[in-house]
């Protein structure tokens, strides 16, 4: 994989800057950039953006959530199985240009385990409930999750908000029992049933500088979703995995970083601030298309009627920005 090293002068610059509480976007060390979340047409698609969508200076990430009849593991026989897969986009990002086949190399085997942390082994979705016959066969929900653009960094933070709405978006079909015969029933006869999902663990990464100006002991740098060009030079970062109630499920430790507990804890209740917001937004994009499905108003569901509301080149003007000075001389 074709890697991308930051010059010197850039490096320095970076940290000048961060230095002066200044990044490269116009953000304050504190600030996330802003978070699209869109809905597919098929249940337990989901699209999420981070950054600025109409430039390059924006990460995408594409989950999709789709279920199958397996045999249960032997060590847990009346639970079903979570099998997350991710995916980078050979077009994902410079640096991946060389990549054939292997696009993503370390940073996807990363975020891949980050993502399994977060959300399979803290048990946040219902496993006993994916069981139909004890021993014989459970539903295994595979979660795939692909990297389009990753040139913005922030690629697990994005990944972790599109994977866990696209589960609480998707609907299994209805299965019955009678005696040793399994029947999966069709939407056309029965509503499909959605996942049991028992909290919503989101990932938050903090990037920690050393200061160019002050001794060793000084307190580092530190800063909130960071950039792919801030990561390249950061002295390490920690990476969150929490949900609204506070809970910690997932703490990745990378760089060589000697933390007091206390940051720890401080940075935790920002973190669970932010999975807080993520929460609602994918609950409230959850009831509008919910809404718009019972209604039967299909054109505006999906990610094409999302694109097109963004585009420039869209006629329709929304009410706010039509001027009513114009209007007195009609």
């Amino acid at each position: 994989m074709r890697d991308v090293p930051l010059s010197n002068l850039e490096r320095q610059f970076l940290l000048d800057a961060l230095e002066e509480s200044k990044r490269l976007d116009g953000r304050s060390t504190p600030q996330r950039r802003p978070l699209e979340l869109h809905f597919g047409r098929v249940e337990g698609t989901a699209l999420v953006s981070v950054g600025e969508t109409q430039s390059d200076h924006a990460s995408l990430v594409y989950a999709q959530a789709s279920a199958s009849i397996a045999e249960p593991a032997v060590s847990r026989p009346i639970e079903g199985m979570l099998n997350i897969f991710v995916t980078y986009c050979g077009s994902a990002a410079a640096r991946f240009a060389d990549a054939a086949g292997t696009a993503g190399g370390d940073e996807a085997v990363e975020v891949t385990r980050l993502l399994e942390r977060c959300l399979k082994e803290s048990r946040c979705l219902d496993l006993e409930s994916l069981c139909i016959v004890a021993e014989e066969k459970v539903w295994q929900i595979r979660l795939d999750v692909n990297i389009l653009s990753a040139a913005a960094g922030g690629v697990a933070d994005a990944a972790s908000v599109a994977a866990l709405a696209a589960l609480a978006h998707f609907k299994r079909p209805e299965v019955t029992l009678q005696g040793d015969q399994v029947t999966i029933h069709p939407v056309s006869e029965r509503d499909p049933v959605a996942l049991a999902i028992h909290h919503y663990p989101v990932l938050s990464t903090f990037a920690f500088f050393n200061r160019q100006k002050s001794g060793s002991n000084a307190e580092k740098i530190v800063c909130v979703d960071p950039t792919w060009q801030e990561e390249q030079v950061m002295a390490g970062k920690i990476v969150f995995g929490v949900n609204p109630y506070r809970e910690i499920c997932t703490l990745h430790l990378a760089g060589q970083l000697l933390i007091d507990k206390s940051v720890v804890l401080r940075y935790a209740h920002v973190a669970s601030q932010h999975a807080k917001s993520v929460v609602d937004l994918i609950k409230n994009q959850l009831h509008e298309d919910t809404q718009k499905r019972l209604a039967g108003q299909t054109e505006e569901i999906g990610f094409a009627f999302a694109f097109k509301q963004n585009s420039i080149l869209q006629n329709v003007k929304p009410a706010e920005m039509v001027s009513t000075a114009n209007l007195e001389h009609v």
